[in-house]
């Protein structure tokens, strides 16, 4: 899929999910690294910072096919907000943490991290592990797997 974006600056750019998604990697990581101080010539601050990436991330959303992708995108977009509320009340240690955080749910998007249980709480609040016995999946879940995990790169 290649549309129109606006992908981190003024520059308008077509690009596919694949690109982007490598785009709004480096972006986290530029972030994440300058958070507290971005160099002054760059003329970003952590506020345009940390908007550019839930605009990336919200974009991804819209373009990812992948549920579990979408999941993982979807925790990162809560921790990328989460960011912002920090950084409008001043919380630079809470900014950093939500930020590391959401570059680490989008990371998990982008290697296809499946979801796992790592334990079950049962009604009556006890808490176990999960059975590990499973049926080998049929031919038609592995087909939907592999169309589900279509646009990850």
């Amino acid at each position: 899929m290649a549309t129109r974006i606006e992908p981190f600056g003024d520059e308008e750019k077509t690009m596919d999910l694949r690109e982007h998604l490598r785009n709004t990697q480096d972006f986290f990581a530029y972030a994440v690294t300058h958070i507290n101080g971005f160099p002054e010539k760059h003329r970003m601050s952590p506020a345009r910072a940390v908007t550019e990436l839930i605009s990336a991330v919200e974009t991804a959303i819209k373009w990812s096919k992948s549920k579990v992708a979408r999941h993982w995108l979807n925790l990162s977009l809560q921790d990328l907000l989460s960011a912002r509320a920090s950084l409008e009340s001043g919380q630079m240690p809470e900014v950093e943490r939500h930020l590391g955080s959401a570059e680490s749910f989008f990371e998990d998007a982008c290697r296809g991290r499946r979801l796992t249980t790592d334990f079950v709480v049962g009604s009556d609040g006890t808490v176990r592990k999960p059975e590990t016995t499973q049926e080998a999946p049929t031919r038609d879940a592995r087909a939907e797997t592999a169309d589900d995990d279509a646009d990850i790169p």
